[in-house]
């Protein structure tokens, strides 16, 4: 690869559970960005996970990142995700409130940034509504004729989690000035188009995603390279019991689950449930590892995978029903009002 000059992530989702492991991975961006002389980084949108609100937990976390960088000494740049905003089509965010850090450098709306050592420019626009709000950002573009595009959005085509594609107004012509389009926004690296792709998310999240994560390193051509990250994996063994006898299928259980003692584990079990009967389960769920059935498998493998029994509150409820109305495009604000008068009906009957 030639010479490198941005280090992209993206998609962090910082929550309670992989603060610590986020934090690691934005500690080895700097290291690997004063490897290459260079004094910025970036994150093209979801830092955070929760769409509703952040706990303080979470924003300690985040200040601690930008206390890393301070430390190296390099300027972490953002794009706002969907997951960062409550209003898509507010220029405001959760990030909005550490604008004024001195290693922080907010975009807001559209912004154009020269890069040292490129002939190539990067216009960055954060997320907005797809087919009403964003098309007017799109329009404040000055091209140079080597153009970049940084961004946290779905074009038309992009792949779903469940396969299918994306259906909206952001067209191939749309963007057809811009020699690279670099996205977050799906987990798992995807082209879009032959200079469009969604750069893979600094780590795996849950088992529906691959393990293809990490840095993407551009280089001053415009061109670019994924550099692996290390992080807990999210592994699924498909196990057809059909094909072992009771000693040989504890056997290749163990020795699964053995190989992959330092991920998160998770065993489907495909054919009769019978045939697995007498294998003392419990023992793999008080390790960790999470069994299953096929016919208790989804076919969506993006929704998140609930490992234990848990009692949601007011704002995990509120917080799911949102991302069900954005995936179903149905309105929130409308949908909440009679979510709300149902619950209300239901407790008085």
């Amino acid at each position: 690869m030639n010479q490198v000059v941005e280090i992209l992530s993206t998609d962090w989702h910082l929550k309670k559970e992989n603060l610590d492991e986020i934090v690691k991975l934005v500690i080895d961006q700097c290291q690997l960005a004063l490897k290459h002389n260079l004094n910025r980084i970036w994150c093209l949108g979801d830092v955070f996970d929760s769409r509703i609100s952040q706990r303080i937990d979470v924003l300690n976390g985040f200040a601690d990142i930008l206390n890393i960088c301070t430390k190296y000494k390099i300027t972490l740049f953002c794009i706002p995700g969907n997951h960062d905003k409550t209003d898509y089509a507010s220029e405001i965010s959760f990030l909005t409130f550490f604008r004024f850090h001195p290693y922080f450098h907010l975009v807001e709306n559209y912004q154009k940034i020269a890069i040292s050592n490129s002939e190539f420019i990067i216009h960055a626009i954060p997320y907005f509504k797809e087919d009403e709000i964003y098309p007017k950002y799109l329009e404040q573009v000055s091209y140079s004729g080597k153009d970049l595009l940084f961004s946290h959005i779905a074009l038309k085509g992009s792949r779903n989690n469940d396969g299918t594609l994306q259906d909206n107004l952001l067209l191939k012509e749309l963007f057809k000035r811009f020699s690279r389009i670099y996205l977050g926004h799906y987990h798992n690296w995807q082209e879009v188009w032959e200079n469009a792709i969604h750069i893979p998310s600094i780590k795996q999240h849950n088992f529906g995603e691959n393990s293809n994560k990490g840095f993407t390193l551009l280089d001053a051509d415009g061109n670019y390279e994924i550099y692996h990250t290390n992080f807990k994996k999210y592994i699924k063994h498909v196990i057809e019991v059909e094909k072992y006898d009771y000693q040989s299928l504890k056997k290749k259980l163990d020795q699964d689950i053995l190989e992959d003692s330092d991920s998160y584990v998770q065993v489907v079990f495909v054919g009769d449930r019978n045939r697995v009967s007498k294998i003392d389960l419990q023992k793999y769920n008080d390790l960790g590892v999470i069994i299953k059935y096929e016919s208790e498998v989804k076919s969506d493998q993006s929704t998140k995978e609930v490992i234990v029994n848990q009692v949601y509150k007011v704002d995990d409820i509120q917080q799911l029903f949102e991302e069900f109305c954005a995936s179903s495009q149905y309105d929130f604000k409308l949908g909440l009002k009679y979510l709300i008068a149902a619950i209300k009906r239901n407790s008085l009957s």
